[in-house]
């Protein structure tokens, strides 16, 4: 064999390799920039467009969503999921702290709320993730509806979440739902 084909087909082993032990996950990652993509980290206002004097009662938000790809081709895996934000899309209005303790405090506990709706959107996922994982011959449609179903749930456990905590500024219901989101996350890494 010429030094050329052996060339080549090392290349091509190389390569199969490389494709081979690539995660899908990191594969995706890397093709979806504009996101910013669920962590364990705390949010700091860099996640955030910063707008000043907003005209709305609501100081900040997010858009957590689930996004990945499904799987037509084959069935391994199923699908790959993430909770995910588009980068610059949720904003916060910094025009109602300044530098005192007390406000930086106040902003501190509001990144951690706005956190608290990506830990929910990320349960959820975990959640559907699971679930399609089980369905090896099912079609994309299938895979599809459970993943929207687990999307629905988490929406509106977003808005019991606010009311209940009073977007926050109930420390005492903001604690009880720090805990059960720890206890969630923590059960099903």
């Amino acid at each position: 064999m010429s030094k050329d084909y052996k060339k080549f087909f090392t290349g091509l082993l190389v390569l199969n390799l490389i494709c081979l032990v690539t995660p899908d996950r990191i594969v995706y990652k890397l093709r979806k920039s504009d996101r910013y993509f669920w962590s364990e980290k705390p949010l700091d206002l860099s996640h955030f467009r910063i707008w000043e004097n907003a005209e709305s009662d609501t100081t900040a938000m997010v858009h957590p969503m689930i996004t990945g790809q499904i799987s037509k081709v084959y069935n391994y895996p199923a699908a790959v999921l993430f909770t995910s934000d588009e980068i610059g899309k949720s904003w916060i209005d910094t025009a109602s702290f300044d530098d005192s303790s007390e406000d930086q405090r106040a902003l501190s506990e509001l990144l951690e709320h706005e956190k608290r709706h990506f830990d929910i959107t990320e349960i959820y996922r975990r959640k559907a993730q699971d679930s399609v994982n089980q369905m090896i011959f099912s079609s994309y449609m299938e895979k599809y509806k459970v993943i929207e179903y687990f999307f629905a749930i988490s929406d509106s456990i977003q808005h019991v979440f606010d009311s209940e905590s009073e977007h926050g500024l109930n420390a005492e219901q903001s604690e009880k739902w720090n805990e059960l989101m720890a206890r969630e996350l923590y059960k099903n890494p």
